[in-house]
């Protein structure tokens, strides 16, 4: 916040007056305590005089851009001798920033960066902008088959599965009539074979060759398809490939390969499921008969059971006992080795812990619903 020179001076009166920092604060609403010490710590004090500002002319004793030898001496004096930059700046006629910027272009660059570049002249700047058709058109003409060769290396990678750093001398023709069918799209024809070194009636061939291989393959699969779909979708090309020798056919696995992917016959994989014993709800939920009320005032007033999972060494055991809500003892229980298995058999034995006994060392659980 900004305060006056009356308001200074008003604040710095009080405080003599009262003799303590906190009263002149509430008594006058300003300033901060601490802008007051502050302003009793510089009363006193002459003040800073203004930093004067210097307008500088360009002359030819002082030229826009400094000398080598000027640049040199300023730093020297700067950097070496210790002297304060500003009374160094204010002797030669520039601004301590130059100073700073000339060192830190010889810093980096040496006497190199200390020199003067050379603006150009309303003349040349003209003639820079005003280029010839010619030379633009020549200009976009490079950039457009540099363009070309980068994609044609991409689709190297892309379509024929080869290091894009591949010679494309080498590469057979029915390769490149394949790069040259990805590219039409975006460039003329001339240009394309021009860059793969492949002449137009090559290509011609080629495309003819491909046609009809394309169409002996969609041949091919019209008798795929019914083996492929006899075996419930399961044989690969391999077993295909068999059974089209048996009918004397004779095809390349390849070309079998081939024709299965340009009909996208893929054998089916069954995803494998983790193993859970839930079968979900397979019988009719029964009435809620108890409510959760598992308090029996007699015996054989409410009985429980559920089935409890035993891990042992030979295998899992399974046990159905039926427990009585009046004192919590088993009336009778049945034990196998499936849950289907487990069913309570007729009678009842006696209420005696078997149970213990005959899982003794076990931990027991039963889950009462």
């Amino acid at each position: 916040m900004h305060f006056t020179e009356v308001q200074i001076a008003k604040a710095l009166e009080t405080f003599h007056d009262l003799k303590s920092a906190t009263k002149t604060v509430r008594l006058l609403g300003y300033p901060s305590t601490k802008q007051l010490y502050k302003w009793i710590k510089k009363e006193g004090q002459p003040r800073q005089e203004q930093r004067k500002r210097y307008k500088l002319t360009n002359t030819p004793e002082h030229p826009a851009h400094a000398p080598i030898k000027v640049k040199l001496d300023a730093i020297h004096r700067c950097y070496e001798m210790g002297e304060p930059m500003i009374s160094v700046a204010k002797d030669i006629g520039y601004t301590y920033a130059s100073i700073y910027y000339w060192y830190q272009n010889y810093k980096k660059y040496g006497l190199m960066g200390l020199q003067n570049k050379p603006r150009p002249t309303k003349r040349k700047q003209a003639k820079e902008k005003d280029l010839s058709s010619e030379d633009a058109k020549a200009l976009n003409e490079k950039i457009r088959s540099l363009q070309l060769e980068v994609d044609i290396l991409k689709e190297t990678l892309n379509i024929i599965k080869k290091d894009p750093g591949v010679d494309l001398s080498a590469l057979r023709n029915r390769e490149k009539t394949q790069l040259v069918n990805a590219l039409r799209n975006r460039y003329e024809l001339r240009d394309i074979l021009l860059a793969l070194g492949m002449s137009r009636s090559v290509y011609y061939y080629n495309v003819k060759h491909l046609d009809d291989r394309s169409n002996k393959d969609r041949r091919l699969l019209k008798e795929l398809v019914p083996i492929f779909d006899e075996s419930n979708k399961t044989y690969g090309y391999r077993r295909i490939h068999s059974e089209l020798s048996k009918t004397g056919r004779t095809v390349s696995e390849k070309v079998v390969r081939r024709a299965m992917k340009l009909g996208n016959l893929v054998v089916y994989k069954p995803k494998k499921q983790k193993y859970s014993s839930y079968k979900g709800e397979i019988t009719p939920a029964v009435p809620n008969i108890l409510n959760r009320n598992f308090h029996a005032d007699a015996p054989n007033q409410k009985w429980l059971t559920d089935i409890t999972e035993f891990p042992l060494h030979d295998g899992k055991v399974y046990l159905s006992p039926i427990i009585d809500c009046f004192d919590g003892a088993p009336v009778c229980w049945t034990i196998g080795e499936s849950p289907d298995a487990v069913h309570v058999k007729e009678g009842v034995h006696s209420r005696q812990c078997r149970l213990r006994r005959l899982f003794r060392g076990t931990q027991e659980r039963i889950f009462l619903q």
